[in-house]
């Protein structure tokens, strides 16, 4: 989760240069607000909750500063008023976070590694389904129960063929952006920090006690 904070998924501001009207532009991505406007192998189940992480009351998508990115536009450089992705010029900012984000998502997200009789079908985009058992799943249980995070449906990013005179096998390294099952919170709003213990014999905090005296006082 720290390196990928540090990588700007989770969040990233760009500050495009449009090189013809000499302007720029700052994009901050955010990455649960933008999370549903892309494909990702297991659906809306983002691989990151979005509760506080501090006393600020911030998500982990409220940092924008995490990665700050600078880009010049390429606006009418083929007499086309578009900017670097063929798009509107004012668009570029943003989709260049989320391409950061998602390609992050994956190459340091959740990565597999299979080995698997040779199916010579199989080649890297291809999608595939992992089904692996949660711990928690009993042998001899009706509906065994598939790991929340780890199983559902992956990607291959690698393949290597491992051929024989006896045996066909493959080496299958697999990436996915998202959990199986999305995680569940108690949709707290706010920060839940640890209370301190009180010493021995007090009875209230010091600010409230200081409040007191301060109210007698006057």
């Amino acid at each position: 989760m720290l390196y990928n904070q540090s990588l700007g998924t989770y969040g990233h501001r760009v500050i495009t240069h449009n090189l013809y009207n000499k302007s720029y532009k700052e994009d901050d991505y955010h990455y649960h607000n933008y999370y549903d406007q892309t494909k990702h192998t297991d659906g809306p189940n983002p691989a990151i909750v979005e509760t506080p992480v501090d006393f600020d009351n911030k998500s982990v998508s409220d940092y924008p500063e995490s990665r700050v990115t600078v880009m010049p536009t390429t606006r009418f450089a083929h007499n086309e008023d578009t900017g670097a992705f063929g798009i509107d010029v004012e668009q570029d900012g943003i989709t260049e976070a989320a391409r950061v984000s998602q390609r992050n998502a994956t190459s340091s997200g959740t990565n597999l590694k299979l080995t698997v009789k040779g199916q010579s079908y199989l080649e890297p985009g291809d999608l595939i389904q992992f089904n692996i058992l949660s711990v928690e799943s009993k042998a001899g249980e009706i509906i065994e129960k598939l790991d929340p995070q780890f199983a559902g449906r992956y990607i291959i990013s690698k393949i290597r063929h491992r051929v024989t005179n006896d045996i066909y096998i493959q080496v299958l390294e697999c990436v996915k952006d998202s959990v199986f099952r999305p995680y569940h919170t108690d949709k707290e709003k706010y920060y839940q920090a640890k209370q301190l213990p009180k010493e021995k014999g007090e009875s209230e905090d010091i600010f409230s006690r200081n409040d007191t005296r301060a109210l007698h006082h006057n």
